[in-house]
């Protein structure tokens, strides 16, 4: 155990840990976040909130905390200069919120729903759609500055992982350039075995930050890594803990 906070106030509803563990987001119940130092030192940043939180989430790399609440605008905070920009256009209630590593993407969901932002010069909402996966226990968003792809990998309670790609199309009108998606591929789901087999829930996925693979690790610790085009490269069966988190590093080894 590194720290302990005893006889915080209130119910605990939503946590975000800096990827460098300097900083820890704390939703309570009473509309109330609490942006912690992780050295000994005081709060860092209160913030009042309109509603209760939802959701949060938090970008390191650009000092920003997204934050979700009930019937309530999503809000992207600055750590650093403590502004506030309102994303109007996201679906109320959010349950999850994700950052691509470097902070230009943002991923939303509620229920089966699931939404996609760019956060560049402006914040655009690009996609809505809706899945058929009735429980996500981890999700991985990445994409390629250098290239129009981008892919969003799901790991479900149904022992699958749902890989989803998408194109960007950058439109020019007059002087700006807006990013626009044209297409979202259909899934592709991996998974061990086959449909009469029983699937152990994919607690973990990781994207490669390069490369068109991705990794899975499930509740029994079997790691598998996956080519984009759905063909198995490895499968390490009965590791000797679940995995309940599997990263690749910017070099793309699994860690």
């Amino acid at each position: 155990m590194l720290k302990k906070y005893q006889g915080y106030p209130e119910a605990i509803f939503g946590l975000a840990l800096a990827s460098n563990g300097a900083l820890l987001a704390i939703g309570a119940e009473n509309n109330l976040v609490k942006v912690w130092d992780m050295s000994p030192k005081s709060d860092l940043v209160n913030l009042n909130l309109p509603a209760v939180l939802g959701a949060v989430a938090e970008n390191a790399k650009t000092n920003t905390i997204a934050l979700a609440m009930e019937n309530e605008p999503l809000i992207l905070f600055n750590t650093k200069n403590r502004s506030r920009q309102f994303l109007s256009d996201a679906s109320q209630n959010l349950d999850r919120l994700k950052f691509s590593a470097d902070g230009q993407w943002l991923l939303g969901q509620r229920g089966r729903q699931w939404q996609l932002w760019q956060l560049q010069t402006k914040s655009q909402l690009l996609k809505t759609w809706r899945t058929d996966i009735s429980r996500v226990y981890d999700v991985d968003l990445r994409t390629t500055p250098t290239s129009p792809q981008w892919a969003i990998a799901m790991a479900t309670g149904s022992g699958e992982v749902q890989l989803w790609q998408g194109t960007k199309n950058n439109q020019t009108s007059g002087n700006q350039s807006q990013g626009v998606p044209i297409e979202l591929n259909d899934p592709i789901v991996l998974a061990l075995g086959n449909s009469i087999q029983r699937k152990e829930p994919i607690r973990s996925v990781s994207l490669h930050p390069t490369l068109p693979q991705l990794a899975a690790g499930d509740e029994q610790g079997n790691l598998t890594l996956w080519n984009f085009d759905g063909t198995l490269i490895r499968s390490i069966v009965a590791h000797a803990i679940a995995s309940i988190n599997c990263n690749t590093a910017p070099t793309g080894s699994i860690c």
